[in-house]
């Protein structure tokens, strides 16, 4: 793997990214994301593909497995939607002008008394020097990278295999931005902090928090590896990550 160490000669030519928020006062559980998904996409229609990251044109179904320029999470206890550049626009422009005052989820009806909209221009650039983050309930692991993460029980190799799909999964979002030279996000796993099984329609799967550097300078809010359209893996600030840490301490201390 290419060391984050040897970044000097990297291409520095910066974006600026289009950064769309979109919160609804819509208290919901992030068990309910692929619902809340599917309420939107009704509300836009199938046609436009940013909002479900599938190609059904002339009767085809084919999952887009580039970076999603459209996500789905939950903050602060509710329904958010994100939009980069191009999916910033989508949001702007198919799916405010079609709010209704209601939402449709799972049968059950939610009013929107009130939404916030936070648009933003941020740039986005190779870094020389490695920038650390947190990820927090991070997807890190495809069938291939879990079956060596598996049969290691030694800590380094393992945070090795979460490096390698740590630097993958930074490429497919350097290649989403539509940077230079994507192949040069390099990223690398300094700690786990928690692992955790979980289940995600019928598939079980882990997730982590970890605290990570890339050579990337991009913004927190977003989210990275596996599933990311559905909010898991969000990129944060340290603080911010040690914060969050802090709190899910708290949590299981009282439990």
């Amino acid at each position: 793997m290419k060391s984050l160490n040897k970044s000097s000669h990297l291409n520095k030519s910066p974006i600026t990214m289009q950064l769309t928020t979109l919160t609804l006062n819509i208290s919901l559980h992030p068990s309910d994301l692929s619902a809340f998904r599917a309420s939107i996409i009704e509300v836009v229609g199938r046609e436009h593909h940013l909002f479900h990251n599938h190609d059904n044109s002339e009767g085809k179904d084919h999952h887009h497995w580039g970076y999603p320029l459209i996500q789905y999470s939950v903050r602060h206890g509710q329904a958010t939607i994100t939009g980069i550049n191009e999916g910033s626009t989508a949001i702007k422009r198919l799916l405010i002008p079609q709010l209704s005052d209601h939402l449709e989820i799972k049968g059950q009806s939610f009013p929107i008394m009130d939404f916030n909209l936070k648009a933003r221009a941020i740039e986005v650039n190779w870094q020389s020097e490695p920038r650390t983050y947190g990820l927090a309930g991070w997807l890190a692991l495809n069938k291939e990278n879990y079956r060596m993460w598996k049969i290691s029980e030694d800590e380094e190799i393992r945070k090795m295999v979460l490096s390698q799909a740590l630097t993958g999964q930074l490429r497919a979002l350097a290649e989403g931005l539509q940077l230079d030279h994507p192949k040069q996000a390099v990223g690398r796993v300094l700690r786990i902090d928690n692992q955790k099984k979980i289940q995600w329609h019928e598939v079980s799967l882990i997730r982590f928090d970890v605290l990570m550097q890339c050579n990337l300078h991009i913004p927190t809010g977003l989210n990275l590896g596996r599933i990311a359209a559905f909010g898991f893996g969000e990129i944060m600030h340290p603080s911010q990550y040690q914060a969050y840490q802090n709190s899910r301490k708290r949590v299981l201390s009282y439990s």
